[in-house]
């Protein structure tokens, strides 16, 4: 049986300098919020209760509060969608600031045992961000411009 090998972190040389699927998500998705969480917070908010509370109810309202600089209230919101969208500005930054520059790419390797830690982290992160928004019920604050 083979050693397994330990976590490492790598640089990758990226001739082409083109975005991997991670940074171009990342582009896509960071440019669709930046034009529709303003355009979403500008229609009225229609009455009633919603059918199902997902663990990204408020996250609209938490970005717009991220674009107007308010992290607190953001975090309030709902922290998973915050989480997610320093999660994305990172692929951005990685994209504009280090790949296109230096035409390198970091890649981190992990072993077993560091994607079961990872995975396990993510769906801990995930869980808690649910419980947040259901036992908070901050999805019921309105939004105040």
């Amino acid at each position: 049986m083979a050693a397994d090998q330990g976590n490492q972190l790598r640089w990758e040389r990226c001739p082409r300098r083109l975005p991997n699927a991670f940074e171009l998500y990342s582009l896509l998705l960071g440019a669709g919020a930046l034009w529709y969480v303003p355009h979403a917070l500008g229609r009225p908010v229609p009455p009633g209760e919603p059918a199902f509370v997902g663990p990204f109810k408020g996250g609209t309202r938490a970005i717009g509060c991220l674009l107007r600089g308010d992290l607190v209230e953001a975090v309030t919101y709902n922290p998973l969608a915050v989480a997610l969208a320093a999660l994305l500005l990172a692929g951005v930054a990685r994209w504009l600031l280090i790949v296109l520059p230096l035409g390198r790419r970091p890649l981190l390797q992990l072993n077993q045992r560091g994607r079961w830690l990872a995975l396990v982290l993510v769906l801990l992160v995930f869980a808690a961000g649910w419980a947040w928004v259901i036992f908070s019920e901050s999805w019921r604050q309105p939004w105040s411009a």
